[in-house]
């Protein structure tokens, strides 16, 4: 059986930042009995809370996910299969552009990485550009919600909680 996490991630925050925020939405998340307080020795995860929905309690790997660590979010399985230029809208094949360097010195800590299109030539943050067939992300804190199929409620109150800047991605492992 394969395992699907439905993250939220900050991109903006500070791995500062990012432990004071984890545990600032773990709080929100348990005054609201949507996890339990306290994290799965054996997987790490916060399980479902008295109040969550969505969730099968027969799979052992649920729960909530916290990252508060420089991370690459991608779609795990689902692969890569080209990138959206955020100023021209033209599809670049992945293999056309040198996206892997660009996510290597993000992930080692140069924040202003960018890309440049092979279509128009213009350079663009690598935080805008759209990755195919499913968004990534780069951030320092994950919120990953793990085998649990989340309600259009739960999800505008995360993305109101968490404020600007949230990207979701879905991750296929």
């Amino acid at each position: 059986m394969s395992d699907s996490i439905h993250w939220f991630v900050v991109s903006c925050a500070s791995e500062k930042e990012a432990q004071r925020r984890a545990e600032q939405m773990l709080g929100w998340l348990v005054e609201r009995g949507v996890v339990a307080a306290q994290a799965c020795p054996s997987t790490g995860l916060y399980p479902p809370g008295a109040a969550a929905q969505g969730y099968d309690s027969g799979i052992e790997f649920c729960g909530v996910k916290l990252v508060r660590e420089r991370t690459v979010f991608h779609a795990g399985d689902s692969g890569l299969d080209g990138l959206v230029c955020p100023q021209c809208r033209e599809t670049a094949a992945a293999e056309d552009i040198a996206w892997d360097d660009a996510v290597g010195s993000w992930f080692a800590g140069q924040d202003d990485v960018t890309l440049s299109c092979p279509a128009c030539e213009r350079a663009s943050s690598l935080h805008d550009w759209q990755f195919l067939p499913m968004p990534w992300a780069f951030g320092n804190l994950g919120l990953g919600f793990c085998n649990w199929w989340l309600d259009e409620a739960l999800i505008q109150a995360l993305l109101k909680e968490l404020g600007v800047g949230v990207c979701q991605v879905h991750e296929h492992l």
